[in-house]
């Protein structure tokens, strides 16, 4: 690909279509607000901005040019002043293909590109590009890299392409209902409150103000009806996300898939991968599901430092699928935290539970009194947390499991551990207990691990394996 080429031309809509939505947006907001008396100018501003826009849409997609020459990736823009942007094929990290609603409606990808350092965000966008230039795209860079990279072999092993995991219908149906709906719920909340000058909250909420006089059975129907419409909310949109989630592997890298109405397409180096982890929610940890993600340093589109890899499997496949491709060790059995360290469970989430429920109870009566229900739960929840902690070394790994609200196993190689810490305070040295930090490299930032309330005998343990240098770390 060594021949200069532009983007699709549906790239000059997607431009437009981006400043289409924005002009909406400000015309919505000066219509509304009438700043100046202006709104008599709106026709004439809506329509000057979009011819602009068409121009120097058509100008920027003229003047941009992409090629692959001589190792690198080089993208020429700019229609006043030149713009030339050269990556190294070797800094490339990740490639991410995906297609919103006009790149799928002409049949057409957005391409993104990831360098080493990006801090998550792309480094070369081609907004509009066939999919088999993009597939032809990531063909030469993986090939190149592979060139250039000849005596990094260690994953030839691996089947070229290989299908690891495909969520079956089942599977996705298990998925979405189990999910939780909360942060759903909230997205759409917190999006509703930028436009409150358009939606007439006022009147919406004098209409329902006989709730507030309500019965208590009516109050709890309603609270049931919220969290049954944010249920369905959150089962729709993760049947959208995780439809047809495939995971392959292909010339060393992880190539996640998924989506129904918008695809999304991750790449991620497999030796880029810093530790895996095994999430089980309470919802699925009584049937036996789990949840695994990777912690990559880089790779993937997203903002978050984590990538799940298997949306749900089961707790007994966990083993089998990870140590099938990673280098790793599923060890299934761990060392627990000592009876001792049971009090300090309790007593961290009643104080907790208190500083919630008091408040309630001394400005929300007789409501608040309600709250003081948190306080048996907090102490289950304190219960499990002790029950679910513990660790593992196995030559050259480390495991360490704990739960805050969800139970988490995470699993290390010792070479990709950035430091490790132990941290002791007055009523924890008391006992003669200490906590393990771990961190990792992750993307832009650290990701950071920690058990709570070992022995402290174990903590040196843990910290004289990590000490080790002449066993390999790095």
């Amino acid at each position: 690909m060594y021949d200069q080429k532009r983007l699709h031309p549906v790239a000059v809509l997607v431009k437009i279509a981006k400043a289409i939505k924005e002009i909406i947006v400000t015309n919505i907001f000066l219509f509304v607000t009438n700043i100046g008396n202006i709104r008599s100018f709106l026709l004439i501003g809506t329509i000057l901005a979009l011819i602009l826009t068409i121009i120097s849409s058509v100008l920027n997609w003229l003047k941009f040019t992409y090629r692959i020459e001589e190792n690198e990736f080089r993208v020429e823009q700019g229609v006043f002043l030149k713009k030339n942007r050269y990556i190294p094929i070797e800094r490339i990290q990740s490639i991410n293909v995906t297609a919103g609603f006009i790149q799928r409606l002409f049949g057409v990808v957005k391409l993104e590109i990831e360098t080493a350092g990006g801090m998550g965000e792309a480094e070369v966008e081609l907004s509009a590009i066939r999919k088999e230039e993009a597939e032809q795209i990531r063909t030469i860079i993986k090939e190149q890299k592979r060139q250039i990279a000849q005596g990094e072999a260690e994953q030839d092993k691996l089947e070229e392409g290989r299908v690891l995991y495909k969520i079956s219908f089942n599977e996705l149906l298990i998925t979405a209902a189990t999910s939780s709906g909360l942060g759903v719920a909230l997205s759409i909340v917190a999006f509703l409150s930028q436009f409150d000058e358009i939606i007439p909250y006022e009147k919406i909420f004098d209409k329902l103000e006989w709730i507030v006089h309500a019965s208590v059975t009516m109050i709890v129907i309603l609270c049931l009806i919220g969290l049954i419409i944010a249920w369905i909310i959150s089962f729709i949109g993760v049947l959208l996300q995780y439809g047809d989630f495939t995971v392959r592997e292909e010339a060393g890298q992880i190539i996640i898939s998924s989506g129904i109405f918008e695809k999304k397409q991750i790449s991620i180096p497999i030796d880029r991968i810093q530790a895996i982890k095994v999430t089980e929610n309470w919802l699925r940890q009584p049937f036996g599901y789990a949840t695994v993600h990777i912690e990559s340093a880089g790779g993937g589109s997203d903002k978050d430092v984590e990538t799940i890899l298997f949306p749900l499997i089961r707790k007994k496949q966990v083993k089998e699928k990870v140590e099938s491709f990673f280098h790793l060790t599923i060890n299934e059995t761990l060392h627990p935290v000592p009876r001792r360290a049971l009090s300090r469970f309790l007593l961290r989430m009643l104080i907790l539970s208190l500083l919630i429920a008091v408040p309630l109870c001394l400005f929300f009566k007789p409501w608040g009194y309600l709250s003081l229900i948190l306080i048996p739960f907090a102490l289950v929840l304190g219960y499990f947390q002790y029950k679910d902690t513990g660790w593992y070394l196995n030559g050259k790994e480390l495991t360490l499991s704990f739960r805050v609200l969800n139970k988490t196993t995470v699993f290390f190689e010792k070479k990709r551990i950035q430091s490790l810490e132990l941290k002791q305070s007055y009523f924890q040295r008391q006992k003669d207990l200490t906590s393990v930090q771990c961190s990792i490299i992750s993307k832009s930032t650290g990701s950071f691990f920690a058990v709570k309330n070992l022995e402290e005998k174990d903590g040196m343990e843990i910290y004289k394996w990590f000490s080790r240098r002449s066993e390999g770390q790095v």
